[in-house]
């Protein structure tokens, strides 16, 4: 992965953008590589700034980590789909460099002015937690695994012992919750 020089930009400070989230200062992590460049994370790691290169734009979307965690990075989750080239988001650049992004924001886009401070200060965010790897598929069952006993197999099934209450008893049958009188 490519190492932060001094003159590269490190770090994404933006504001003006009507979700809360979007208005953060993301740091670049060389370990996520998406449309041939490094991603910026936000903090908390809920929010990716990513290059689309099908488009030759930035755009900012939401990363649910729970479910790209769970799809192995191969699910329908935002940071698989941009890893293979998608173009989902929350905003993006209206023009590449210019000053005008489209936020999507109560169901529609909104053509937006937002501020992006580009710097270069040295400092990367730390890398997302690597995927564990894929459990290899367990193995098909054979016959006599799934298959029903046979009268030569005896059943061992254990049986608790009758419970026997005399009628009127105020005892309670074993295992039952007495009653509240």
């Amino acid at each position: 992965p490519p190492v932060a020089s001094p003159r590269m930009v490190d770090m994404v400070v933006t504001s003006g953008f009507r979700t809360p989230g979007l208005n953060a200062r993301f740091r670049m992590d060389t370990t996520v590589q998406i449309g041939g460049r490094s991603t910026y994370w936000d903090p908390g790691k809920q929010f990716f700034m990513y290059y689309q290169s099908t488009e030759r734009r930035w755009a900012i979307s939401f990363h649910d980590d729970d479910a790209w965690r769970a799809s192995h990075g191969r699910g329908e989750d935002p940071l698989s789909d941009a890893q293979r080239g998608g173009t989902r988001g929350l905003a993006c650049e209206a023009q590449k460099g210019g000053a005008t992004w489209h936020e999507f924001v109560d169901g529609e886009w909104h053509r937006i002015a937002p501020a992006i401070q580009k710097l270069s200060l040295g400092s990367r965010a730390p890398p997302l937690e690597p995927l564990p790897a894929i459990p290899p598929p367990l193995p098909a069952p054979t016959p006599s695994q799934y298959a029903a006993p046979s009268a030569q197999q005896p059943l061992d099934v254990k049986s608790e012992p009758p419970v026997h209450a005399a009628v009127g008893s105020t005892a309670a049958p074993r295992g039952a919750a007495p009653s509240a009188t």
